[in-house]
């Protein structure tokens, strides 16, 4: 029996730990002559300047969190290649993001915020302007929001890689409440699972009451829903990869607990989730069924097919030459590749493809 909506609620604040071994952040020069936003380096000082590492002692912080609370809104903290952990550098969770203050890295690949079971990774409350963007983001657990939870927020996650997280009621990599206009892209959410602690089979990502754009991502390998929408939530969902989500016949690709959707579905792949495609207006849908639902919503050219990925079993999303996804998601040219070529469904298609 699929679950009820259960009412979401803020976490508690943690404090922050002492004596830490040290984090760096460099303030460059030229930032205080000219009034310009700052960068922060976390992990290293690295002078772009002059091309070596050197740190200023009185720029020195202990974490990630340490250079989010030292920045201003329209400053970047730049992440350098590495694990942040408490057990690597002192990290403590949630990382709580100041509004306006946006968080980059090389590569999800290198670059790794692992809570190492402590807490929720990433807190959003209230996060409006921002980019959050090249990281892995792995092994948080909470209520909700293993990964990440947002709460009243618009900020960017971009080229992100959610993984190993959990949590015992809602949005085991990914939890958004009352978040209108957020916006998720180009990023995988994959083996994220509930704990077992209650009946409720949190989905990997689960939207409560917002209207959030979630486009070119894959979500696969959950053990219930790969993306559920809870309380009216709504928004526009096209151009994603739903594979291999659910277990024991329960779980579909993309669900709605509502009565009616009002979510605009469009070019979408499932493939092989336990329960069905979509579950929408109360009904377990393939991709061509759910396809002209009507209503508000505009549900069409969604598709049910094996994406071939390179090597899903080992987390390699890439897909292979021979792939239906590309070439194949919306036509409008909003939606190009980088190179101008028609939308590759996934991951790693549309205009902000890294």
């Amino acid at each position: 029996m699929r679950r009820s909506s259960t009412i979401p609620h803020q976490g508690q604040r943690v404090m922050k730990q002492s004596n830490f071994k040290k984090l760096l952040a460099f303030l460059p020069f030229f930032a205080l002559a000219t009034g310009c936003t700052t960068d922060y380096f976390v992990g290293d000082c690295y002078d772009p300047y002059y091309g070596y590492y050197s740190c200023n002692a009185a720029d020195d912080v202990y974490t990630i969190q340490g250079a989010i609370d030292l920045a201003n809104p329209g400053d970047t903290v730049y992440l350098q290649p590495g694990t942040y952990s408490p057990s690597t550098n002192g990290e403590y969770f949630p990382i709580y993001m100041k509004n306006g203050v946006s968080i980059k890295a090389e590569s999800p690949a290198n670059t790794i915020l692992d809570a190492q079971g402590a807490n929720t990774v990433l807190n959003l409350f209230n996060y409006n302007t921002g980019i959050i963007s090249n990281l892995t983001i792995v092994n948080g657990r909470n209520d909700l929001g293993g990964g990440i939870y947002a709460e009243n927020s618009s900020g960017i996650l971009s080229n992100l890689y959610i993984t190993g997280n959990r949590a015992d009621t809602a949005g085991s990599g990914i939890y958004a409440k009352n978040s209108n206009g957020l916006i998720i892209n180009n990023v995988v959410v994959s083996g994220n699972s509930g704990t077992g602690q209650t009946s409720d089979h949190p989905a990997q990502v689960e939207i409560d009451d917002g209207n959030v754009t979630f486009n070119n991502n894959v979500v696969a390998f959950g053990d219930s829903d790969g993306l559920r929408l809870n309380f009216g939530a709504t928004g526009g969902f096209e151009n994603n990869i739903f594979y291999q989500n659910g277990f024991n016949g329960f779980g579909a690709g993309f669900a709605d607990t509502d009565a009616t959707t009002s979510a605009d579905i469009l070019y979408n792949i499932c493939f092989d989730n336990s329960e069905a495609d979509f579950y929408l207006n109360g009904t377990d849908l393939t991709a061509n069924q759910a396809n002209g639902l009507g209503g508000s919503s505009v549900i069409a050219n969604n598709f049910s097919t094996d994406p071939l990925f390179y090597d899903a079993s080992n987390d390699d999303f890439t897909l292979q030459n021979s792939s239906p996804a590309i070439n194949a998601g919306d036509p409008s040219p909003s939606f190009n590749n980088p190179d101008g070529s028609r939308n590759d469904i996934g991951a790693f298609g549309g205009p902000f493809a890294e």
